[in-house]
């Protein structure tokens, strides 16, 4: 599908599934690297895709979709992206907005390929919420080389990523290389049990050349590595987390004026973490012990914090 227009800030233009129907979209260019299901090139903005599948099986190496740094405000949203052998999205435009998507099973045809869930080369207003991204070879989520500034990645879902290859990805990574990665914020999210079955050193979050980053409320578990690295980068602040059963360390800090209170290291007493049930138990650490954060208003399930006295530690407010 070839998109070659735009709305405008006052009255976005949708593509959308049809109601209590299956839409599902394949490839528009049957070659190597070329491009996925949907393309939309040159100064394309203002517009919402929802209620479809866009799938990769049996198409030639290539993203699922790629947003051009051209591209701005873009809303992609109750998404279905598999079965590619890259990444299964990849972003270079600003203000764009992906919610409530499932972003899985995209891998090289090798198994040492480098590729995501979602792959964010370049952005402004970013804003990641609501997902479920998950077993994708080389990672869930990487914000790289940059510039990047204010994105939100919130509410997700991000586990079982990094199977495959050998990258350090696992669940979450902002790495600035090339641009600054400024003002990010980074909570309400279930970052859990990526790269435990690859050969890399995956992380669940790992921070590099970061500035000004927020790291709240997260729940960070069984993570090949560390939950949470802070590899450099300056004025990080980590609270309200839940940082358990990761393989080397659950948290790992060399950037400087980091802020780090109110984060749970010992057994949080899930529910049953075996079952992924990462609620709290009424014993847990965690319950009523959080800092209250007046920009984390509500939970991994939109329940709003806090229930008790203030905020639980961890994705989910119990009590």
């Amino acid at each position: 599908m070839k998109y070659n227009t735009s709305g405008t800030s006052g009255k976005y233009i949708k593509i959308s599934g049809y109601p209590g129907e299956t839409v599902t979209i394949r490839y528009a260019e049957p070659i190597s690297g070329g491009y996925g299901p949907i393309k939309a090139r040159g100064t394309r903005g203002y517009l919402i895709f929802e209620n479809f599948v866009l799938d990769g099986i049996n198409m030639p190496p290539a993203t699922g979709w790629q947003i051009d740094g051209s591209n701005h405000h873009f809303v992609l949203r109750n998404l279905d992206i598999k079965n590619f052998r890259y990444n299964g999205l990849y972003t270079a435009g600003n203000d764009i907005q992906v919610i409530n998507c499932k972003i899985h099973d995209n891998k090289p045809p090798t198994s040492t390929g480098y590729y995501y869930g979602i792959y964010a080369n370049r952005s402004s207003n970013l804003l990641i919420q609501g997902n479920q991204i998950y077993n994708n070879s080389g990672g869930g989520l990487h914000l790289y080389p940059g510039p990047h500034s204010n994105p939100i990645i919130r509410n997700n879902s991000i586990m079982h990523n990094n199977y495959q290859a050998r990258a350090s990805v696992g669940g979450i990574i902002l790495y600035s290389s090339a641009g600054p990665i400024s003002n990010a914020k980074i909570y309400n999210n279930l970052v859990y049990r990526n790269g435990t079955s690859s050969s890399g050193p995956a992380t669940g979050i790992r921070l590099v050349n970061t500035t000004s980053t927020k790291v709240w409320n997260n729940t960070i578990y069984g993570n090949k590595t560390y939950g949470l690295q802070i590899s450099s980068g300056s004025s990080t602040t980590a609270q309200n987390n839940i940082l358990y059963g990761n393989g080397t360390a659950n948290y790992s800090n060399h950037g400087s004026n980091t802020t780090y209170t109110n984060n749970v290291t010992t057994d949080p007493k899930f529910m049953s973490a075996s079952s992924n049930n990462f609620q709290l138990q009424s014993s847990s650490p965690a319950a009523n012990k959080g800092v209250a954060l007046s920009s984390v208003l509500n939970d991994y399930r939109n329940v709003p914090r806090p229930k008790g006295a203030t905020h639980d530690i961890g994705g989910y407010e119990n009590y």
